[in-house]
């Protein structure tokens, strides 16, 4: 079986002084995914015209799905950015406002 000894011997065979230096590498925490803001944006900007479609033939239609979109789709995709680790730069370019009209 292995010892104690082993597992360090190994680490230090790797480059890692100590146990957590070695952990932390593997967790991989320290790398940022990267997100594809403009694509997100683009489906969210397909769901409004699906949902604009449907309402369209709905026997009653809402009147403007812009409060709805702006309280489930804008909103939530406004805290997410707001919440995520990227840099603000990257954050503060994504247009993150879609209207009824613009559809």
């Amino acid at each position: 079986m292995f010892t104690t000894n082993d597992f360090q011997n190994y680490r230090s065979k790797l480059g890692f002084k100590n146990r957590e230096e070695f952990k932390k590498f593997l967790s991989a925490k320290d790398i940022i995914p990267s997100i594809d803001y403009n694509y997100i944006d683009l489906l969210n900007n397909r769901l409004q015209k699906i949902f604009i479609s449907l309402n369209a033939i709905y026997y009653k239609p809402c009147e403007c799905l812009d409060g709805f979109f702006d309280r489930h789709l804008v909103k939530t995709y406004n805290s997410i950015i707001a919440t995520s680790r990227l840099s603000l730069s990257i954050a503060a370019t994504a247009d993150v406002t879609p209207s009824c009209n613009a559809l």
